[in-house]
């Protein structure tokens, strides 16, 4: 099910862990490092820049709370996604892991093929913002720096072309953002930006990494988490001020996405 050398980094101050998550992962095609430390964890993740970090939170010195923070902070580690694998399963543990840029957070024991469907969404993931990176540095390369040419053509009050179909998708994200509490069907968007539904959802997709509708709602979802975080404001006001008409169908896509409810975010104090 992996793609030839794929390598993931496995941190566990417990050696018998270890071994189980290796037994686990060398039968799916797996290139693995391992690590006991969190100092480990960081020279191992510089040296062998792994595609993907497992990582436990309870050992001894720096924590994995402390390790992920660093990778997030290092130049040639930022980018490597992390996944917490521990026994902490406290709300706050769980809060912690995801504000210090974990891409999830699971608590042992983890069944096998869940550990092994998380690890195959976030390298899919990984991937995909890869090939992103990828095409917008190639396309700044040829064409120069997108934020200066719209700043350009927004001073000249023009219109980019040296690139439709990038100008296209831009500005159908900015459609998107100024109009985020209801955005207009995607055929409406199609139509605000020149195209039609399928291409639009099919380059939207290639570019930013998200559906047109998934885009939205992550957008929605963390401008409710800065909220939660930055104000006082009752958890429905929130709610239906980022557009959600019932306070259900928030809590619901909030847990989802960050594995907890908004009440006990804001509870554990960490925004």
């Amino acid at each position: 099910m992996t793609e030839a050398n794929t390598t993931l980094l496995l941190v566990d101050d417990q050696e018998d862990n270890l071994w189980i998550l290796e037994e686990y992962l060398r039968e799916y095609g797996f290139d693995l490092l391992t690590a006991q430390s969190g100092e480990a964890c960081l020279t191992r993740a510089r040296e062998g820049r792994p595609d993907l970090i497992l990582l436990d939170v309870r050992m001894p010195g720096m924590d994995g709370f402390e390790a992920c923070r660093r990778l997030k902070e290092g130049a040639d580690t930022r980018a490597i996604p992390v996944v917490f694998v521990t026994a902490a399963d406290e709300l706050v543990d769980k809060v912690t892991g995801f504000q210090c840029g974990a891409v999830d957070y699971l608590t042992k024991p983890v069944a096998e093929a869940e550990l092994v469907a998380r690890i195959g969404i976030h390298l899919d993931q990984s991937k995909l913002q890869r090939r992103l990176e990828q095409r917008l540095e190639a396309y700044e390369d040829r064409y120069g720096s997108l934020q200066e040419g719209e700043a350009a053509a927004a001073a000249l009050g023009e219109e980019r072309d040296s690139h439709p179909r990038i100008a296209r998708l831009y500005r159908a994200r900015e459609v998107i953002m100024e109009n985020l509490l209801e955005p207009p069907p995607l055929a409406e968007i199609a139509r605000q930006v020149g195209t039609n539904p399928t291409t639009l959802s099919k380059e939207f997709q290639a570019l930013f990494g998200f559906s047109v509708i998934a885009y939205a709602r992550e957008q929605r979802l963390q401008r409710a988490r800065r909220a939660l975080e930055r104000s006082e404001k009752p958890v429905n006001v929130i709610a239906h001020e980022v557009g959600y008409r019932h306070d259900s169908d928030f809590v619901t896509a909030f847990r989802k996405r960050f594995g907890v409810t908004p009440k006990n975010y804001r509870i554990q104090g960490l925004g």
